[in-house]
């Protein structure tokens, strides 16, 4: 750190992948970059994170990184830290932080991990390396939510250890069509309510169990259109299992969408019906759309939508009580809304880009100090 009290560091992200672990990467980098401190992104060669990067005018090194054990990848990347004297290495998915942990061993950055998923550390890896892993190999833990935190304290990790600074998110930008337009793109009728959400389909994040759910809710005088924003390796499964109950007419694909604002401001709510969820990036945009918002009681989500408050939960794979909640804000307009304006204020003070940029310049500069004075 310099007298200026300007940070050096290097972000390191294995995965190909464009979902929330990567654009939380790219949001941090991009504000400390434009903040002044000298801010380096190590990810795979034509990512959609390198891509992004660039875009952005931060510097990226990109690295090939088979796996957790590539010593090639920890050869070269030993090197790039020698030449870049970081002060610190922030690593942002889980071969990160053992390729970026044993880099920079003994060279003198200090390591800090990020940890975003709600489960053990042991139900991955073998029982001897990565306990080792996660309580020696970085100098520090970051946790995106309390329950995530609570979870590495199970798995005896040091609360001392650990940090919790959750993902934040810019304000969404203004739509670039109107909700018509943006239902008349994907020939979804303009006629009736529209319910969605956004992210990968991926078998965690429970859609199965939102389209399911639409079939409770055939009683309505309007019919339910459901939409999902997002590709993965569970589209295939999910239309299947819509034509199967007969729903296919009301379940929409759209794939990956960039234009996410357009998207969600087109719902008149919100569903996140994940089976886990470290926190839900997802969920913070559409509360800064001012979406009402139904989501799973699971992982660090019921810290950002509080029932009756800021939202609605329902438990997890159970379309009946979740087909509930939905129905009981698609009656009560009036409080979805007051719902969904207690949503929009939550995220803006607790989960802004503002203040997870913050957060973590308040991390590197007491674990600096702490380096510093221990060297003394």
């Amino acid at each position: 750190m310099s007298d200026q009290g300007s940070f050096s560091t290097l972000h390191i992200n294995t995965s190909r992948e464009w979902r929330g672990g990567e654009r939380q990467t790219l949001l941090l980098a991009e504000g400390l970059h434009a903040g002044g401190h000298r801010t380096r992104v190590v990810c795979p060669p034509d990512s959609e994170l390198e891509q992004r990067c660039r875009d952005q005018g931060i510097p990226v090194l990109p690295l090939k990184m088979r796996g957790e054990a590539d010593l090639t990848a920890i050869d070269r990347l030993r090197r790039w830290i020698r030449e870049e004297t970081p002060d610190l290495v922030h690593t942002h998915t889980a071969h990160a932080h053992t390729i970026g942990g044993l880099a920079r061993w003994g060279l003198g950055p200090l390591c800090v991990a990020q940890r975003r998923v709600p489960f053990s550390i042991l139900r991955s890896g073998t029982p001897i390396v990565t306990p080792w892993k996660y309580r020696r190999l970085a100098d520090h833990l970051i946790a995106i939510s309390e329950q995530v935190a609570r979870v590495l304290e199970g798995d005896d990790i040091p609360a001392d250890h650990i940090t919790v600074i959750p993902d934040g998110v810019p304000p969404l930008p203004e739509p670039k069509i109107s909700p018509t337009q943006w239902r008349q793109q994907f020939r979804i009728p303009d006629q009736g309510l529209l319910i969605g959400s956004v992210g990968q389909l991926s078998r965690e994040k429970g859609h199965v169990h939102l389209i399911e759910a639409l079939t409770h809710l055939d009683h309505r005088s309007q019919p339910v259109q459901l939409v999902l924003v997002g590709d993965g390796p569970e589209k295939l499964a999910l239309s299947e299992r819509a034509r199967a109950l007969g729903m296919h007419g009301r379940v929409h694909f759209t794939g990956f969408q960039s234009d996410v604002s357009s998207a969600i401001h087109a719902l008149d709510l919100y569903v996140q019906p994940s089976l886990e969820e470290g926190l839900g990036t997802s969920i913070l945009d559409a509360l800064q759309a001012c979406r009402p918002v139904v989501a799973s009681q699971v992982g660090g989500i019921p810290e950002v939508i509080i029932d009756g408050e800021t939202g609605r939960l329902a438990p997890a794979a159970d379309p009946v009580r979740l087909a509930e909640a939905i129905d009981s804000l698609l009656d009560d307009r009036e409080g979805a809304i007051t719902l969904a304006r207690a949503g929009q204020q939550r995220a803006t003070q607790h989960y802004s880009q503002t203040a997870l940029i913050e957060g973590n310049l308040q991390l590197y500069a007491r674990l600096l100090q702490e380096q510093r004075a221990g060297q003394r």
